[in-house]
């Protein structure tokens, strides 16, 4: 994961469309046992003054879920890094990470020959337009594969 790990990180942006998705997330990308996800916010250790705060300003849920919501978390994890937050900050706040629970809009079609995907994938066999190639996830990164986040 870009060559930090998961202790590494101050603050985390996890995309909440679902009460779900977060503790799946922290499961997916090893900052929790499978399973347990799930207490890991029950525990408070992802609160402001936690463990490892996440989604500081409310998430979708609480913050706002505009429908096209995948914005906000990046403007949030900046204002951490910047010391903006006011009451909300994460104490010297240096690396923050924000991932999604990224959806692909179409199956990709079957072909032979590789192809870039138009709509933030990668470069992968058989991609068609809106497609995100997701096969190498774990070990992706903003830099080397198209896709914005490196996730589940």
């Amino acid at each position: 994961m870009a060559g930090v790990k998961g202790t590494d990180f101050d603050h985390i942006m996890l995309y909440d469309a679902f009460t779900s998705g977060p503790p799946l997330m922290l499961e997916a990308l090893g900052l929790a046992k499978r399973g347990e996800g799930v207490h890991f916010f029950a525990e408070g250790r992802s609160t402001p003054g936690g463990k490892l705060p996440i989604n500081t300003n409310g998430g979708g849920l609480s913050y706002t879920h505009s429908g096209m919501y995948g914005i906000f978390p990046i403007i949030e994890a900046t204002r951490q890094l910047r010391h903006e937050c006011g009451a909300r900050q994460v104490p010297n706040a240096k690396l923050s990470l924000v991932n999604g629970m990224g959806a692909c809009s179409q199956p990709p079609a079957r072909s032979s020959s590789p192809t870039t995907a138009r709509a933030a994938g990668t470069v992968g066999e058989s991609a068609g337009p809106g497609y995100c190639d997701r096969r190498n996830e774990s070990t992706a990164s903003a830099t080397d594969d198209g896709c914005s986040t490196t996730s589940m």
